[in-house]
C-alpha cells in the first residue's frame, strides 16, 4: 500500500512505520507490528511511544517477560509515566497471575493519572477484580495448607500404626522363639539318674522285700526253736 511504499522509499519516515505497526496491531498481526516498532527503536532508541507499543505487541505474541521488561525500563526513564503502570497491571493480572503486583501497578496508575482519570476507565473495575482474585488466592492457599496438614497428620498416624504393628510382630516372633527353645530343651533332657547302690538300668527293689538267692532258689526260712529248748 501507500505506507509500505513510503517506508521502502525512505526508511527514516518513522510516522509511516508507526502507521504500519498500528494497522498490524488492529489486525492482530503482532509479529508484524513488533517488527515495525523494533525498526523504529533501532533508528530512534529514545522513542518511548515505540517502546510502549512494542511491549503491547510482545504481549500479543505471548512474550510476557519481554513486555514486562520493556515497560519497567520505561518507568526507570520516566518515573512519572502513567500508562506503563496500567500495562503492567493488566499484564500481571491477566497473564502472569501476579495479583498483588497487579494491584500495586494499577494503584500507581490511578495515582499518576490523578483527577484526569476517567471514572469509567477500566483500571477502576480491574482494581475491584484483582482484589477478588487476591482473596481467592489467599483462600486457595489456606485450603492447600489445611490439606497439607491433614495429609501430614494421616502420614504420621500411618507411620505410628506401622511402628506399633512391627513391635507387636517382633514380640510375637520372640515369644514363638522362646517357646520353641523351651520345647527343644525339654526333648533333650537325660533320663533320671539311678538310686545309689543300684545298677544302672535296674529298678530298685521295694523296701523290705528279699531278693532271690543265686540260682533262682528262695532263701531258707529261719529255724523255729524247739519248745522248751533253751
Amino acid at each position: 500500500g501507500t505506507f509500505q511504499r513510503a517506508v521502502e522509499l525512505d526508511g527514516s519516515q518513522l510516522k509511516a512505520r508507526f502507521q504500519l505497526a498500528a494497522a498490524a496491531m488492529a489486525s492482530r498481526d503482532f509479529a508484524g507490528a513488533a517488527e515495525q516498532y523494533e525498526e523504529i527503536i533501532r533508528r530512534d532508541a529514545n522513542n518511548v511511544a515505540a517502546q510502549y507499543n512494542l511491549g503491547l505487541a510482545y504481549q500479543g505474541q505471548g512474550r510476557f517477560a519481554q513486555a514486562r521488561d520493556i515497560w519497567l525500563n520505561i518507568l526507570k526513564q520516566q518515573p512519572d509515566a502513567a500508562e506503563p503502570h496500567y500495562a503492567l497491571g493488566d499484564l500481571y493480572m491477566r497473564h502472569m497471575n501476579q495479583y498483588a503486583d497487579a494491584k500495586t501497578e494499577l494503584k500507581a496508575f490511578v495515582k499518576a493519572k490523578g483527577s484526569s482519570l476517567n471514572a469509567r476507565h477500566p483500571a477502576q473495575a480491574m482494581l475491584s477484580q484483582v482484589d477478588q482474585l487476591i482473596k481467592q488466592e489467599e483462600e486457595n492457599k489456606r485450603q492447600l495448607e489445611q490439606l497439607k496438614k491433614q495429609e501430614e497428620e494421616q502420614a504420621k498416624q500411618l507411620a505410628e500404626e506401622e511402628a506399633r504393628l512391627k513391635v507387636e510382630e517382633e514380640k510375637q516372633k520372640a515369644e514363638e522363639a522362646r517357646k520353641a527353645a523351651e520345647a527343644e530343651k525339654a526333648g533333650q533332657q537325660p533320663p533320671p539318674a539311678p538310686a545309689e547302690g543300684q545298677p544302672a538300668g535296674q529298678p530298685g527293689a521295694p523296701a523290705g522285700e528279699a531278693k532271690p538267692a543265686p540260682g533262682g532258689e528262695e532263701p531258707a526260712a529261719p529255724a523255729t526253736p524247739a519248745p522248751g529248748a533253751s
